[in-house]
């Protein structure tokens, strides 16, 4: 998996929560303009999430691959 991935998305992660922090600090609601900052960290979290998804799943499955297969087919 690659490291410039998940990379992105603790960014994204300490971005999203810097704006509730923020807002939460100053005891108020989201501004219109954090909500919309919002939505689209939550939709670029969810692309990255997507690359992330499929490589994933072809590491567990080759993890369990060479589980099954004698020594010969490695």
């Amino acid at each position: 998996m690659s490291a410039d991935l998940l990379a992105n998305l603790v960014e994204l992660q300490e971005t999203g929560t810097a704006i509730v922090a923020k807002a939460d600090h100053e005891k108020r609601d989201l501004s219109p303009d954090e909500l919309l900052e919002l939505a689209s960290v939550f939709s670029d979290f969810d692309a990255v999430a997507a690359q992330i998804d499929p490589r994933q799943r072809l590491a567990d499955q080759q993890e369990r691959l060479d589980k099954l297969l004698p020594p010969r087919y490695r």
